[in-house]
């Protein structure tokens, strides 16, 4: 093994050699990241991986001393934007905290949101709550509001009925189609052609 500083310029060597310049290594580090982002939907457990690719993302450009891409405000915004809007707005409150001590948020302090997020996430508690918003979301969806037409004053109130259970329309179960496996398991432009086709 190695000493560290013969280890890392070693390690800057062989990856200059085999990627060319150092941002090139950064920006494959990064859209790795942006990859796993982006499997994200609204389940909160897929925040471990996240966090492990961003920890692996931070060590190989920081030993190389090339850390300016991370930090780059269009990086955190681009990792951001693949985050669910409930823990986007809790960022967007951490950003204005960082904010007010007169500097821009880094790499790090996105990381380390994120793992606390996903602590809360794999905690005892936390899938309860990503449940119960769930069903809270899904109820909201299914509900219809009808107003009675014999009212005058029909923009006064409304008379809240709850409409059956959704019905997928590409195998007809008991599920909304973007949770249909035979949908999620098309690829894009078939997912859109399935779409226009099922009239969704």
């Amino acid at each position: 093994m190695l000493p560290n500083e013969l280890g890392y310029s070693r390690a800057r060597d062989f990856l200059k050699g085999l990627l060319g310049q150092l941002f090139h290594v950064a920006r494959t580090l990064i859209y790795g990241v942006l990859t796993e982002a982006r499997k994200m939907r609204i389940e909160p457990e897929v925040l471990v991986p996240l966090v492990m690719k961003m920890r692996k993302c931070f060590n190989a450009p920081t030993s190389i001393s090339y850390e300016k891409n991370l930090n780059a405000l269009h990086t955190l915004e681009a990792i951001e934007r693949c985050l669910p809007d409930g823990i986007q707005k809790r960022w967007a409150d951490e950003v204005v905290i960082i904010g007010r001590l007169g500097r821009e948020p880094n790499f790090t302090e996105l990381t380390e949101f994120i793992r606390n997020r996903a602590k809360i996430a794999s905690s005892r508690f936390g899938p309860l709550a990503s449940k119960s918003r769930r069903e809270e979301r899904n109820h909201a969806k299914e509900r219809t509001y009808d107003i009675p037409g014999s009212s005058r004053n029909a923009n006064n109130y409304a008379t809240v009925g709850e409409r059956g259970t959704h019905r997928c329309l590409m195998c007809r179960s008991n599920h909304e189609l973007s949770e249909c496996e035979k949908f999620v398991q098309l690829g894009f432009p078939d997912r859109w052609e399935a779409a226009k086709r099922h009239g969704a």
